[in-house]
């Protein structure tokens, strides 16, 4: 067994979260923070021997959905028992025929001194193929980190974890791999759009440099995007169509979020 935690948020998550917690057997512990599902996401997640938690009021709109991916994050950090915790969603599978190594950075004293988070890549997967290369994947994300390095998470969406100082580092492992459903129906990226753009509009609603550079930043990070798929041309036409929706809705929230911010420059 694994000295781990693992930490997955969960509402209403009962498609997905037994792919999910079945590559999880080897870890002693797994948090489910739950928003209040009303399906069967916790019978499945007892039948695991999940540690089941109630995310708190705070975390959470009044339709029961997270607004504040950083707090939730916290709260899993101060409940998890080990040191090294890694991060999943209800959607996302863990792959790897190489658990040794993340075993191996629980125990390890020489890595805890030198980094505070690991960086696994997160793939596509669509019609029961996994797509390791594609214009727009692998895209590493800190997913494994060690919770006393860490000061905390940060950012309402699109979080990430700040060490205790800048002596800690990041590393890539591309031994583990995590997956995630590339199909998005017209229906479900509008409702992702929404949300997406709701939270978001809360960080920059602030007078502040950040809420700039958050802006600006995301349009780095569309930039980068469009350079991918017009220069590279890895993915396969199935993966090409997910990769143009979600660089479509990235935009559109950019172009909200921008809007937004422009209208509270002209009030003030």
């Amino acid at each position: 067994m694994i000295n781990a935690t693992v930490g997955i948020l969960t509402l209403n998550s009962a498609k997905s979260i037994f792919k999910c917690l079945n590559n999880l057997k080897y870890f002693k512990e797994i948090i489910i923070l739950d928003g209040g599902s009303v399906d069967s996401t916790l019978e499945i997640a007892k039948k695991f021997k999940c540690r089941i938690l109630k995310q708190k009021k705070i975390f959470k709109f009044t339709n029961k959905s997270i607004k504040n991916f950083s707090l939730a994050r916290n709260f899993i950090l101060e409940k998890a028992k080990h040191d090294l915790v890694l991060m999943l969603d209800s959607d996302e599978i863990l792959h790897s025929g190489y658990f040794k190594k993340i075993d191996f950075l629980s125990k390890s004293m020489i890595m805890k001194k030198k980094y505070y988070s690991f960086l696994i890549p997160r793939v596509p997967y669509l019609e029961n193929s996994v797509y390791k290369k594609t214009n727009l994947y692998p895209n590493f994300q800190p997913r494994l980190i060690y919770k006393s390095n860490i000061k905390s998470y940060i950012k309402n969406v699109h979080e990430k974890p700040i060490p205790i100082n800048n002596e800690l580092k990041q590393l890539k492992i591309k031994n583990l791999y995590i997956t995630f459903l590339a199909e998005l129906t017209n229906a479900q990226i509008k409702r992702k759009l929404d949300y997406y753009t709701l939270i978001e509009k809360k960080m920059i609603s602030k007078k502040s440099i950040r809420s700039i550079y958050y802006i600006l930043n995301g349009l780095f990070i569309l930039f980068r995007m469009f350079i991918k798929i017009l220069i590279y041309r890895k993915s396969n036409k199935k993966i090409i169509i997910f990769e143009k929706k979600s660089i479509t809705s990235r935009m559109l929230r950019l172009c909200l979020l921008l809007i937004y911010k422009f209208n509270i420059f002209k009030k003030i």
